[in-house]
């Protein structure tokens, strides 16, 4: 937990950010097998639009997320829906997310998960519109089973994304994306852009599950360390260029419980 805790401080400094891009949904290949619900809070791996105009580089963005999986309530095992809410305050897009789940024996399980949103957002005179929505594949193998109830898991994860944005932001002498000044406005030298494309990233994982095989209404607990890479976007002087190759760190913490 203390991993988990200085990743999410980490996301409180640096620069201006704005358009929150998380490579992954951090979502458990694992099913629950029965009515039940998953809560999550952390930081995913990710990147931003702002830093695709700047710097391009990978980093994390907190996240809380819930899913719902109805099993025989509605009579589709394995199917899950839910959102999650990522970012920092006043750019913090609500993403939809559905997908299905199935174990395919006692050690492994694949899901495929579906998600979307759009957000407007402005910090310290930069502004940007974008829209987002994308699909995951993922499997998970138990490694070692300590116990019947703690197990040590790996889960790998691929995803594609499209992405569709603009926005107006400050520049530097070439072209690079820099803070504007609030103080002197008459300083600034302002650009528009825009970027549209597919991007594709990579997520490995390593996580501690406990109580996975139980059957009260505690159904799991699950604490994961997750690194992502990929290709984002790059922008210069609000020309849109060749993809820039990242690497993205995060940790999750995730309650599974239900009937």
């Amino acid at each position: 937990m203390h991993v988990l805790a200085a990743v999410v401080i980490a996301l409180a400094s640096g620069c201006t950010t704005l358009g929150p891009m998380p490579t992954t949904t951090a979502v458990s290949a694992i099913p629950a097998g029965r009515v039940g619900g998953e809560v999550q809070i952390g930081a995913a791996p990710a990147y931003h639009l702002s830093a695709a105009a700047s710097r391009p580089k990978g980093g994390a963005v907190g996240q809380a997320a819930l899913l719902l999986e109805p099993d025989r309530l509605l009579g589709v095992p394995g199917l899950i829906v839910g959102g999650r809410l990522f970012g920092q305050s006043g750019d913090a897009p609500v993403e939809a997310m559905i997908g299905y789940r199935r174990a395919l024996d006692d050690e492994f399980a694949i899901a495929v998960v579906g998600y979307g949103t759009s957000k407007r957002a402005t910090s310290k005179l930069a502004s940007y519109h974008g829209f987002r929505m994308g699909t995951e594949v993922a499997a998970d193998g138990l490694i070692v089973g300590f116990t019947r109830w703690l197990g040590l898991h790996a889960q790998g994860a691929a995803s594609i994304t499209r992405i569709v944005a603009s926005g107006k932001y400050c520049v530097d002498s070439e072209g690079i994306g820099q803070d504007c000044s609030e103080d002197m406005p008459e300083t600034n030298t302002f650009t528009s852009g825009q970027i549209r494309g597919w991007y594709p990233s990579v997520t490995a994982s390593l996580s501690l599950d406990v109580g996975r095989n139980g059957s009260s209404w505690f159904h799991s607990f699950r604490f994961a360390l997750m690194m992502s890479s990929g290709r984002m976007p790059r922008v210069v002087g609000g020309v849109q260029t060749d993809d820039h190759t990242y690497f993205a760190y995060g940790a999750t913490a995730t309650l599974g419980l239900g009937d």
